[in-house]
């Protein structure tokens, strides 16, 4: 407008073809003629007592005409709406006054089609070189997509302002972020913080930036479906965090299917009277989670059946020496490293568990080829989280977990029981003979070898004995858990047999065993019969000279098994042998006061264990001791 408002001296003329169809030729009239006719607005004169004298293709089409022939010549007032008409008038006397109309807005009603659009108006008139007014310009600019657009804008920020203490939009391409009020809740002022990502990032708990990385990546990767919804921590201004809320999605994507604008909200939830729960449900677990997958070698994956596609965490990777970027989010790609001769036990398992609704769990032990040929043992569970209305299997998601080390353990273990039972075994024979024949050599030559000799020959029987019972412990001791049929078991029974073989000790010590009606358990008889023996024959030996010994056997229920206690009046166990009481071969007392091979309380703490119960006890020197142990309830 400002090039119309400096050619102002042009020569006008009445033409009935436009006034601006003059034929002046002049370099300045050219100039204002194509600036007329090309501008993007629509532009239209008119005359001081109101006739149109001329306007542009954009002003025609503006007022829904075909041609300037029938706009040119009419009263101004009767091609344009009522209201249009009264601003125009209302103004005038400032225009022909010598003032200016620039960039007024006004919402007015269409005509033609009803509708109400917004149109931004610049006027001024065109003066003689008298200074004098020939006639009016009107500028008109249709803006009615842009302020629809700004109105929409402005109600989905209004939305986010009053749904959340703070919004943000994240341009993903260029890495720039856009933060609302979120200074505000860390109690920053906006001149304190730089809002970029790397500046959010840094003031992000450090155990927070693993979850939240992940999660984005979750929800990339599954196109949204995998929401990015999270509790954070901040550090505010104080120097103390701030729990927020947040959650967001991507909402524009490149044709290549590459994340371009991400947007969310952010609530802080510090103050709220859900924190504790929340922190507990979602903070803690999501640590615990991490600690879990993260730091003892375990993996995650999430499978999108339908699409056949399957998230596969770092850490997944990393058990079998893969980088993120060297193993394909597929099925295929952990198909490929899979034992062969495992892989169909797998689908199995799946089938079993698709079949039965998740009633059968998904769980197997299975073999992946490590990157550098080794075996990976790996405990595989999973379940279907998502089921389509056919009842098909949508989505599934589950962890691995790297047993390699604890299977070798149990093949070592294995191998060295298996050791000591064959050795056990195998050395009872060579004992037998020299016991035979130490009877024998007494027999023939005692009386030559005189009341020295003999003695020499019961010292080397006595070993014998002990040698005997030492190698009848540890074959009782590798046999625990050789037999896994367990049953249910009633504990009187069991009690009632092992008094019977401990009666002679019982009436010699007149000892006292009292015990109330005890639960059945699940469990195997010969082991737990074992069990029972070694404790309550522990109980009558360990005794004090003075007093006669007294038992007493009970029974309570907790966390869902059965906690039996073995209490004693006796010797009791020095405070700083507690803890070396379950060792094998470990002798708290000297064999010239307790005989004893050193295994009877290992055995009790294999058997229990084989049992997956815990034992226990508690001591005062010189006052009794307490055996605690639990069992499987029936």
């Amino acid at each position: 407008m400002d090039s119309i408002k400096k050619l102002s001296n042009v020569s006008i003329n009445g033409n009935s073809r436009g006034v601006f169809n003059s034929a002046d030729k002049s370099q300045s009239y050219r100039i204002f003629k194509t600036f007329f006719e090309t501008s993007l607005d629509a532009i239209v004169a008119i005359s001081l007592d109101g006739i149109v004298l001329d306007c542009n293709r954009n002003f025609i089409h503006l007022r829904h005409k075909t041609s300037k022939r029938q706009l040119v010549g009419k009263k101004f007032e009767s091609i344009i709406s009522v209201e249009a008409y009264r601003l125009y008038k209302k103004h005038l006397s400032t225009l022909l006054a010598g003032g200016t109309y620039q960039d007024i807005r006004h919402k007015i009603k269409d005509q033609e089609t009803g509708d109400y659009r917004y149109i931004s108006v610049n006027a001024f008139t065109i003066s003689s070189r008298t200074d004098k007014p020939e006639f009016i310009v009107l500028s008109l600019r249709d803006i009615t997509k842009e302020i629809l657009a700004d109105k929409k804008l402005s109600e989905q920020l209004f939305a986010f302002e009053q749904c959340a203490d703070s919004f943000w939009t994240w341009d993903l391409k260029h890495n720039h972020t856009r933060n609302k009020s979120i200074h505000e809740t860390l109690g920053f002022k906006e001149s304190e913080v730089e809002d970029t990502v790397e500046t959010w990032f840094s003031l992000m708990h450090p155990q927070d930036k693993i979850k939240v990385d992940d999660l984005i990546k979750r929800h990339i990767y599954t196109k949204g479906n995998s929401p990015f919804e999270v509790v954070q921590r901040f550090k505010n201004a104080q120097g103390n965090y701030t729990h927020i809320y947040t959650r967001g999605k991507v909402i524009e994507w490149s044709d290549e299917g590459e994340p371009l604008k991400m947007i969310g909200t952010e609530i802080d939830i510090t103050d709220s009277v859900k924190v504790p729960q929340l922190e507990e449900e979602l903070t803690n677990k999501s640590q615990i989670f991490e600690q879990v997958l993260e730091n003892t070698m375990a993996g995650y994956w999430d499978w999108n059946i339908l699409e056949n596609t399957e998230y596969l965490s770092p850490s997944f990777k990393k058990m079998f020496g893969y980088e993120d970027h060297e193993m394909e989010n597929t099925p295929e790609a952990w198909q490929k490293i899979i034992h062969p001769d495992d892989l169909p036990g797998v689908f199995n398992v799946f089938n079993a568990h698709v079949e039965s609704k998740g009633e059968i769990p998904y769980d197997n032990e299975v073999r992946y080829y490590h990157k550098n040929g080794s075996i990976v043992w790996v405990l595989c569970r999973g379940k279907v989280i998502e089921w389509a209305e056919d009842g098909s299997p949508v989505r599934m998601v589950g962890s691995h977990i790297d047993i390699t080390h604890l299977k070798n353990l149990l093949k070592s273990n294995e191998d060295l029981e298996r050791f000591a039972y064959l050795a056990s075994h195998d050395l009872q024979e060579p004992l037998r003979t020299i016991r035979d024949f130490i009877a024998l050599f007494e027999e023939e030559y005692g009386k030559k070898i005189g009341v020295e000799g003999l003695s020499y020959l019961e010292f080397i029987n006595n070993s014998c004995n002990r040698m005997n019972a030492l190698i009848k412990g540890l074959l009782e001791y590798s046999r625990v858990g050789r037999d896994s049929t367990k049953t249910t078991v009633d504990l009187n029974h069991v009690i009632a047999d092992v008094l019977k073989d401990l009666k002679t000790s019982i009436q010699t010590q007149s000892a006292t065993i009292n015990f109330k009606r005890l639960p059945k358990v699940i469990g195997n008889t010969v082991e737990l019969h074992s069990l029972f023996l070694n404790l309550i024959g522990n109980a009558l030996k360990f005794r004090k000279k003075e007093e006669n010994p007294f038992i007493d056997i009970t029974s309570r229920r907790t966390k869902g098994m059965i906690e039996i206690a073995i209490k004693d009046n006796g010797i009791g166990i020095p405070e700083e042998k507690v803890n070396q009481v379950f060792q094998i071969f470990k002798r708290l007392n000297s064999k010239e006061e307790f005989e004893g091979t050193g295994i009877g309380l290992s055995q009790c703490k294999k058997i229990v264990e084989s049992h997956d119960g815990s034992i226990w006890v508690t001591s005062k020197f010189g006052q009794g001791s307490t055996f605690y142990f639990t069992l499987m309830e029936a």
